[in-house]
């Protein structure tokens, strides 16, 4: 008889929850900038200047990474906003393990 292994299974599980949640965002994503300070945050990611403060500047520089990877300077907004779609649901998968071992 085979035992069960459960380290295999909290994983599989893991990135399912990872990749479902990801699916959603993604489909849901705002393709352009929306209200408030969203469209200053995406300026800003894109070029790498100076926000108001207290600035963001990890999410400035990340953002700035992301909006490399856009085909045309259209889709920069959809890049920075994948990028927090990302963001929000690498910890998905890791909160999902921290449940499942206690």
């Amino acid at each position: 008889m085979t035992t069960f292994n459960f380290n295999k299974w909290n994983t599989i599980l893991g990135w399912l929850a990872f990749a479902i949640a990801l699916t959603t965002y993604t489909l849901t994503v705002e393709p352009t900038m929306s209200f408030w300070d969203c469209g200053e945050y995406i300026a800003t990611a894109a070029k790498l200047e100076v926000g108001h403060p207290p600035g963001a500047p990890l999410y400035q520089m990340m953002g700035a990474f992301f909006a490399m990877f856009a085909t045309s300077a259209k889709h920069v907004a959809l890049m920075v906003n994948m990028m927090s779609v990302f963001q929000v649901h690498l910890p998905s998968y890791s909160s999902f393990g921290r449940l499942l071992l206690y």
